[in-house]
């Protein structure tokens, strides 16, 4: 078995966002003075405004907390028991979305193949099929999805 560091950082940003972005925190985030709207906005930012880099391998690192961000927005606006005001904060979180054209060609088919999602999304729901994340090593601490 070899060491992928990329999927780990995938299984790393899936555990984070899953617990950030469960569907009944934010309800509650959304019940209370909080606005989800701000909190939302403030895991965008922190996510889409992050750092480009000369090498490849760093700014892979730092398309895949985009992407399973993006991935799990979706899974929320597409599952029926979610708390609908988080479904349309998050669709409109989705909707917020805008990547620049100037980008190197890397970022740009990043934010290509996260375009077609929403778009997917939008515009036909039902066959939208979203990507496998990769999960947690075996051994990983519990709670951890396993």
């Amino acid at each position: 078995m070899v060491f992928d560091p990329l999927s780990s950082a995938e299984a790393l940003s899936n555990f984070v966002l899953t617990l950030i972005l469960h569907p009944d925190r934010l309800a509650r985030v959304n019940q209370q003075t909080i606005s989800l709207n701000d909190y939302l906005e403030a895991i965008r930012t922190r996510l889409f405004n992050a750092q480009r880099y000369e090498d490849g391998y760093t700014n892979q690192l730092a398309m895949i907390p985009q992407k399973v961000f993006v991935i799990h927005l979706i899974k929320l606006v597409k599952n029926k028991a979610t708390d609908h005001q988080v479904a349309a904060m998050a669709m409109a979180t989705l909707d917020k979305l805008s990547f620049d054209k100037r980008d190197e060609q890397d970022w740009q088919a990043h934010h290509l193949y996260l375009t077609r999602l929403i778009d997917t999304l939008s515009d036909r729901p039902e066959v939208l099929e979203l990507p496998s994340i990769a999960a947690m090593p075996p051994g990983s601490p519990i709670g951890c999805g396993r």
